[in-house]
């Protein structure tokens, strides 16, 4: 019995059954291959993309980070000296009701025949300031306007001065607003420098004293109020 052999079979391989994608030709039908990119080329160009980036952001900003500073003016330096008015505190002000009212200093001290230009005592200078440093002064102690109490270097002169004070002895003191208060004098002590009761404001009245250095007491002179004298304002 003859046997038929067997029919050939189609070639089923993994190749015919996914053909491969068509290239694309050029224009004389070749397949055209993508060329590649180094990657150090990749990384260089993403890197300078960053600094350009940055570049124009600090460009953007740099008005408001660096403002423009303008031309320098030369200053003049002003040595301040220690008489200088540039150190004179403003003058006391006090609230009444819901109204701030700017009280008068005083300008000039009138005791016997001697007259002193006031200095109030400056920012940061204590009760105080340095007599030696204001010849020929009385030293105002800021802030005291009920009891006004004034300082005066104790030179010789000034202790003879304060020395020959009587009871009732007139005391004057010339504020700033053209005002003249009359004082007369009561007694004067011996006190310790100190001694705060010298600021007391509960009365009306004037406190003298000498001031000196390295003292264990200081002579101090006290005055009454008598009155005020206003002003003569002009007529016509």
């Amino acid at each position: 019995m003859r046997t038929d052999p067997p029919a050939p079979q189609p070639d089923t391989s993994p190749e015919e059954k996914h053909p491969p994608a068509p290239q694309p030709e050029t224009a004389s039908g070749q397949k055209r291959r993508l060329p590649s990119i180094p990657p150090i080329l990749l990384v260089g160009g993403i890197v300078l993309g960053l600094i350009l980036i940055g570049l124009v952001v600090f460009l953007a900003l740099r008005p408001v980070l660096f403002p423009p500073h303008p031309a320098g003016i030369p200053l003049e330096i002003t040595r301040v000296s220690l008489t200088s008015p540039l150190a004179t505190p403003p003058p006391p002000i006090v609230e009444v009701g819901d109204t701030q009212i700017t009280l008068p200093v005083p300008v000039t001290l009138e005791v016997g025949d001697h007259s002193f230009p006031v200095q109030p005592t400056g920012p940061g200078e204590g009760a105080w300031a340095d007599p030696s440093a204001y010849p020929g002064f009385a030293i105002w102690a800021h802030g005291t306007v009920v009891n006004y109490v004034l300082g005066l270097e104790a030179t010789e002169d000034n202790r003879a001065v304060v020395a020959g004070l009587r009871s009732g002895d007139p005391l004057s003191l010339h504020l700033s607003n053209g005002t003249r208060l009359i004082f007369h004098f009561v007694e004067q002590t011996e006190v310790s420098p100190d001694d705060a009761t010298l600021f007391d404001q509960s009365h009306p009245g004037l406190t003298l004293v000498l001031l000196g250095e390295e003292e264990t007491e200081r002579t101090v002179a006290f005055a009454d109020f008598d009155r005020a004298e206003e002003p003569t304002l002009p007529t016509g």
